[in-house]
């Protein structure tokens, strides 16, 4: 079986992305991913600006069982870590006090100043990526928002492979062995769906 995955929902409507995964650009002149988040709190794994981010721990774990099916070719720069202790916020008072201050989601990281003690104290964020794409059936038409419903494999792959890039859609889609260890392991990270074969009508 093959699952997309989906950063987890915060319940924090328009700010949930910035508050889970900030940003995580390239640079224009290296051309590398860095990072632009907030912290403490960094999740295991998680998907920001469609690039796929795992921590220290995260990627030990993960090469302890599945090695050498994921690349991870750099660290990230962390270039801006900021002090944003979110889950220990009271919503009442976010939305009162904090969405007077900034105009949009982004401004609560790009109006605050890098914390050097943050940035050291989350340690190392790796990009990985995946060298298998899969081909999709995606109907556009769909009204439904789970992806369960309108996405579907084209082809079922000949063999198992663990990490996989969409083709037609961007996402990450995982095997059913990589959703146990996320299970057992990292349930915060991610929502999951089921993602079938598509059939003719």
């Amino acid at each position: 079986m093959i699952y997309l995955i989906r950063n987890k929902d915060t319940n924090w409507g328009d700010w949930s992305d910035v508050l889970w995964s900030g940003f995580a650009p390239h640079d224009e002149e290296s051309n590398l991913v860095y990072v632009e988040r907030s912290g403490p709190f960094v999740p295991p794994i998680y998907e920001a600006d469609g690039n796929l981010i795992f921590t220290d721990k995260a990627k030990e774990c993960y090469n302890t069982y599945f090695p050498n099916s994921l690349i991870f070719p750099y660290t990230l720069e962390k270039r801006k870590i900021v002090n944003i202790d979110w889950q220990s916020w009271n919503k009442d008072e976010f939305y009162n006090k904090v969405i007077e201050e900034v105009s949009e989601p982004e401004d609560i990281i790009e109006n605050s100043l890098h914390d050097d003690e943050i940035a050291t104290s989350i340690g190392s964020l790796w990009l990985a990526k995946t060298t298998v794409s899969i081909h999709l059936e995606v109907q556009k038409n769909s009204k439904s928002e789970n992806p369960s419903d309108f996405i579907f494999l084209q082809n079922s792959p000949q063999q198992e492979w663990h990490f996989m890039e969409g083709i037609e859609y961007k996402a990450y889609f995982i095997s059913s062995k990589v959703k146990k260890w996320l299970d057992d392991n990292f349930p915060e990270c991610f929502e999951v769906y089921l993602i079938t074969e598509f059939k003719e009508k």
